[in-house]
């Protein structure tokens, strides 16, 4: 099995798999914003040595089973192509039904840091949820439920009268120093398992004390992801997403969402969401 998401025929499979299906989402109602240029589903290397050729020297390698069945917890991210092998070998370790996306990004063309991670959640008609990791956390701390520093609750009635000036009246979370400092260090202590790098090395890419979100990046959020999928409505309720969301990280300033995760990815992952 050798799925692209660039190649028509190959959508109804492809669409059987939850994180694979959540960024045809994302292509789809966010397109403006949707940095990904093409993906492959594989489920062994003998299909990764057809496609070889045509994969960036970086790109993303998450794992994805079908919608339904046994989830695939291993953490997405940066690999180089010499990572593939090993990746799917971990993947089919927990889960021999598993696959692996090799996702071609522009970001990953050209490394960034992160300035922060949100996931926008929409309970359609209700809500609207904004969980947000700072400076040097990836969107995995989200996803994972391992990290929390702000949370904001919007009524939809209020949707078309929040600004970056007033988004504070909303957050119904932020994070104490205290707890902060127990983040950083929890986040640090994984980073120098994962990465072999030393404390140095990695808590330049951190603030030493808790900085909220900016209104700058409010307004990127509002403006980019919010307002741009409420003027879909019509789309949604075509698509019947009645409880979704909209996840990814700022980079210099720049959006870079990942996927529009929908509530049956989180009813399988049981994940424990703070709101």
């Amino acid at each position: 099995m050798l799925l692209e998401m660039n190649n028509k025929k190959d959508f109804n499979q492809i669409k059987k798999y939850g994180k694979t299906y959540g960024i045809y989402l994302l292509k789809y109602l966010l397109p403006k914003i949707c940095d990904i240029n093409n993906f492959f589903i594989v489920d062994d290397y003998l299909e990764v040595k057809k496609i070889i050729d045509r994969l960036p020297d970086r790109l993303i390698l998450r794992g994805d089973s079908i919608e339904g069945e046994k989830p695939t917890f291993i953490r997405g991210g940066l690999h180089t192509k010499n990572d593939i092998e090993n990746y799917i070998k971990e993947v089919k370790n927990i889960n021999p039904n598993g696959v692996v996306l090799c996702i071609d990004t522009n970001l990953e063309r050209t490394p960034r840091g992160i300035d922060g991670s949100f996931n926008i959640y929409f309970d359609w008609n209700k809500k609207i949820y904004i969980d947000w990791l700072t400076k040097g956390y990836d969107v995995g701390g989200i996803t994972k439920g391992e990290d929390n520093h702000e949370v904001y609750v919007i009524d939809f009635n209020d949707i078309y009268f929040i600004t970056e000036d007033n988004l504070d009246r909303y957050r119904t979370y932020l994070i104490n120093e205290s707890n902060y400092k127990k983040s950083l260090d929890s986040k640090i202590k994984y980073l120098i398992n994962k990465t072999g790098k030393t404390y140095e090395e990695i808590i330049k890419d951190f603030n030493l004390e808790y900085v909220p979100m900016s209104k700058e990046i409010k307004k990127l959020l509002i403006e980019k992801i919010i307002l741009e999928i409420l003027i879909k409505s019509k789309e949604i309720n075509e698509l019947k997403l009645k409880s979704f969301g909209v996840q990814g990280m700022i980079r210099e300033g720049l959006l870079f969402p990942v996927e529009v995760n929908r509530e049956e990815r989180f009813k399988e992952k049981k994940l424990n969401l703070i709101f």
